[in-house]
């Protein structure tokens, strides 16, 4: 009887059943300005997530100016952030949390910058523009963004770092602004880049997906970037192959509209795309994780957040996110729960859950296609200590 009210007490909790999928980290981020959380890692080391963007407080009014660490319980500034309200591009690069910004020091502007425990230092050479992104190798960590300067050191987009000093590694030539990456990862040994750009420089026309040669240029991948609209927003390796996400369309050519995926030869579907944008992307216990601006993946509704296993799409939620465009900007994990992040004002009507909140459900649950519309039933009297379930699409269980 126990293990059937059990079961009963799961089916009864399903996402799809249960009302309020989110629950808030204390009153969120900003109580006052138009604002958004960016960026988000986590310290495993001091058990701590970070996050990034533009705002000035918490949602108590307790300042921040564009930086939060959340330990679980509440949040506190980091120095209070220094300089202006606007960060982008977190990144906790071995014991040292890395943050693009505008930062000051006795009336010194600096722009990257990492945290040493008490106060922010500056990196000698840091770029001019801002970082949109990492990709880590060994103990190279290599920097994307719309710079085009280092230091001195003239250098277009893509930069790297050892932990002592950045070097450049694209030459720029004069292209006019408006170009960035925004995404990078490793896959098959090469570096790819993402974003906005085209015509790197050198006689090679590229178009928001490229390959770094391992010197001093990005090299095209495939013909299809170079012919149809493409931003590309987040890349990540999954079983072995490269994802895609962003703004692409199938009706211009991609195999599936807004995520796709690439092997090293082609492109091909992900179980038949989104609707709307994807934004971020992330692997938790072997199963992809979305997030972004659409309602439905293949044919499985689900707003803001969906889930990957390699095969088949899950539903998360299909809770209402607010605000003038109600965007998740990034996913991460912190203590096994997901978190989201973006520009969204409350969920639900709830504005406690402003800019950042938690995943109220166990990871495992999730809803696969075939199992939205099932009907269940259950005999006989739940009083007996033997209950059977019947699914419509699964046949009988019993308990």
């Amino acid at each position: 009887m126990k293990r059937a009210l059990f079961l009963f007490f799961l089916l009864t909790q399903h996402p799809v059943l249960f009302s309020q999928n989110w629950v808030p980290l204390d009153q969120g981020i900003e109580c006052f300005y138009n604002a958004d959380v960016k960026d988000m890692c986590v310290d495993s080391t001091n058990d701590l997530l970070r996050v990034s963007g533009m705002f000035n407080q918490d949602g108590n009014c307790v300042a921040m100016r564009g930086i939060a660490q959340w330990n679980g319980t509440e949040w506190d500034s980091i120095g209070i952030g220094e300089g202006n309200a606007v960060k982008y591009g977190i990144y906790q690069y071995h014991d040292t949390l890395l943050v693009y910004g505008n930062f000051t020091d006795s009336n010194i502007i600096f722009y990257w910058a990492k945290w040493n425990g008490t106060s922010w230092d500056s990196i000698p050479g840091g770029p001019n523009a801002g970082v949109m992104c990492y990709a880590e190798r060994g103990d190279s960590l290599f920097l994307g963004g719309w710079f085009d300067h280092c230091g001195s050191d003239s250098t277009f987009l893509l930069a790297v770092y050892d932990g002592q000093q950045i070097n450049g590694i694209s030459q720029y030539c004069g292209i006019q602004g408006g170009w960035v990456i925004n995404a990078m990862t490793f896959y098959n040994n090469n570096l790819y880049v993402g974003g906005n750009f085209d015509t790197w420089p050198s006689t090679l026309a590229i178009n928001d997906f490229g390959m770094w040669n391992g010197s001093d240029s990005i090299l095209p991948v495939l013909p299809i970037f170079e012919q149809a609209p493409c931003l590309i927003e987040d890349m990540i390796v999954y079983q072995n192959e490269l994802y895609i996400s962003g703004w692409f369309r199938q009706q211009d050519g991609f195999p599936s509209s807004y995520i796709m995926k690439y092997d090293g030869q082609q492109l091909t579907s992900v179980g038949g795309g989104a609707n709307e944008r994807v934004t971020a992307m992330k692997i938790h216990n072997g199963e992809l994780y979305i997030g972004g601006y659409f309602s439905q993946v293949g044919n499985v509704q689900s707003k803001h957040v969906a889930k990957w296993n390699g095969s088949q799409w899950f539903s998360l939620s299909t809770d209402s996110l607010t605000g003038s465009y109600p965007l998740v900007q990034d996913i991460d994990f912190y203590r096994d729960s997901l978190i989201i992040s973006g520009n969204f004002r409350a969920i639900n009507g709830d504005s406690s859950m402003q800019r950042i909140a938690k995943y109220n459900h166990a990871l495992i649950i999730g809803v696969p296609e075939q199992l939205t519309q099932i009907q269940v039933s259950a005999a006989p009297n739940p009083s007996c200590d033997m209950l059977e379930f019947r699914f419509s699409s699964e046949g009988m269980r019993t308990i």
